[in-house]
């Protein structure tokens, strides 16, 4: 079964546009970074920092410890608009985005163990065989 293009436009409709719009307003900050993310193998505090303040970081985490708790249409766009500057960056919000929603379909006792911090990011890894 494949998507057609009305039902993408339909996924749209459920994008935050005002976040995606402030995550837009980053891109040339994320772009002229890109190279230092590059150089130094990991990415810089600035472009961190600018992302964590709205909240993208977190993107997935539960709104009752502070996160978005966003739909997957959002996530997608924030982290598409986010690559169209820099492809580092958009993988690690990216991770962040899927690992916190993993992290959020655990019992509530392992989810305020994860998510209580107020800097909380989850990553990892999956390698399914």
């Amino acid at each position: 079964m494949s998507t057609t293009v009305s039902e993408f436009r339909t996924l749209s409709d459920h994008v935050d546009h005002a976040l995606v719009r402030s995550v837009e307003e980053l891109l040339p900050m994320l772009r002229g970074n890109a190279a230092d993310a590059e150089r130094l193998r990991r990415l810089p505090s600035a472009g961190i920092e600018a992302l964590e303040a709205l909240g993208v970081t977190r993107l997935t985490a539960p709104r009752r410890f502070g996160g978005l708790q966003v739909n997957a249409a959002t996530e997608f766009e924030v982290v598409r608009t986010i690559a169209r500057a820099c492809g580092s960056t958009s993988w690690v919000m990216a991770l962040y985005a899927l690992c916190g929603y993993w992290a959020s379909l655990f019992p509530d006792p392992v989810q305020e163990l994860v998510f209580s911090g107020p800097g909380a990011r989850v990553a990892g890894v999956s390698a399914p065989g």
